[in-house]
C-alpha cells in the first residue's frame, strides 16, 4: 500500500489540474458548424485579373480564399432559388459547381430577398435579385 500512495496522489492531482484548466473552456470551440448555404462557383483561377474579368462577365461575385480567387454565381440558402440558378447556367452553357457553405452572418435580409425570388415570374428579376443577395455579402465571405 506504501508504493501505490505516491500514485493515487499523482492521479488526484492531475485530476484536480484538468478541472481547473478545462473549466474555463468553452464547448463552442469543439462544436462543428453546418454548412447551411449553397454557393454556385463558375470559376476559380490563381490570378486576380482572370477572376475579376469572369465576373465582370456574369456579374458574380469573387472570394479570396485557400490562395485562389473563386469566383461565385450565386450564394443562396434555398434549394428551389439555386435549382433555378442552375438550370440558367446549363441553359446558357456556363460550368459551374454547387457546394455546401457555412455563412456566420445574419442572413435574416438574405432569406428576406429569396422568398421574393422564389415568388418572382421573370427569369431577368429573379437574376437582379441573385445579384442583390451576392452584393449583400460584401466582407462577410
Amino acid at each position: 500500500m506504501k508504493k501505490l500512495k505516491p500514485y493515487f496522489i499523482a492521479i488526484f492531482i492531475g485530476s484536480i489540474c484538468a478541472v481547473i484548466l478545462f473549466a474555463n473552456t468553452s464547448n463552442d470551440a469543439f462544436a462543428y458548424e453546418e454548412y447551411n448555404a449553397y454557393a454556385v462557383q463558375i470559376g476559380v483561377f490563381t490570378k486576380e485579373e482572370y477572376a475579376f474579368n469572369l465576373k465582370q462577365k456574369y456579374n458574380g461575385k469573387v472570394v479570396y480564399d485557400d490562395g485562389v480567387y473563386r469566383v461565385y454565381f450565386s450564394i443562396l440558402f434555398d434549394k428551389e432559388n439555386i435549382n433555378f440558378i442552375t438550370g440558367y447556367l446549363e441553359k446558357n452553357n456556363i460550368g459551374y459547381i454547387t457546394k455546401r457553405i457555412y455563412i456566420s452572418s445574419d442572413t435574416k435580409e438574405i432569406k428576406k430577398y429569396e422568398n421574393i425570388m422564389k415568388q418572382m415570374k421573370s427569369e431577368k428579376g429573379k437574376l437582379k435579385i441573385n445579384e442583390e443577395i451576392l452584393n449583400m455579402y460584401e466582407g462577410v465571405i
